[in-house]
């Protein structure tokens, strides 16, 4: 019978392996949502990944941490590329594995890109993540009271540009 060494560290990997499993999808579709690349979106949730593993054993809401780390890349992406923010994208169906080949998704994702970075988090956080005001203030570091308002703002221009 052979003795099987277990390190203190197996336990950290392999909760953080299911951890990653359950988070990384979702957040690469809200992050897509958020700067309209798929392969953006799948570079930043990695590095947000590698980032919750580095901290993982000081981390009480390891989600919630996720949130803000992606949330955060994203801001700063945005803020570094104002000219494509401004821009309306053409989003290719071929380039997203998830299930947006029907019109109305496509034109959804282009609607949400007009809107300004806060506005479109806020929605995404909401709508498809379905993170409460709270929460989406704690991912986007900002109070809960501006959270409302993007929201509110959020809708009218999207039903503005869907009408």
């Amino acid at each position: 019978m052979h003795n099987v060494l277990v390190t203190s560290e197996e336990p950290v990997r392999v909760e953080f392996e299911q951890f990653y499993r359950a988070e990384f999808e979702g957040q690469v579709r809200r992050c897509f949502l958020l700067t309209n690349s798929k392969e953006l979106a799948n570079d930043i949730v990695h590095d947000a990944m590698v980032d919750v593993y580095r901290r993982w054993s000081g981390l009480d809401r390891p989600a919630a941490y996720l949130n803000t780390a992606v949330i955060n890349r994203c801001r700063d992406w945005a803020r570094r590329n104002k000219v494509a923010e401004r821009a309306a994208p053409r989003i290719a169906t071929d380039d997203v594995s998830w299930d947006t080949s029907a019109t109305d998704g496509i034109i959804l994702d282009q609607a949400l890109a007009t809107l300004p970075f806060n506005q479109r988090a806020a929605l995404v956080l909401r709508f498809y993540a379905g993170l409460n005001v709270d929460e989406i203030a704690t991912a986007l570091q900002c109070r809960s009271g501006s959270v409302g308002p993007w929201i509110h703002r959020g809708l009218a221009a999207l039903q503005k540009e869907l009408s």
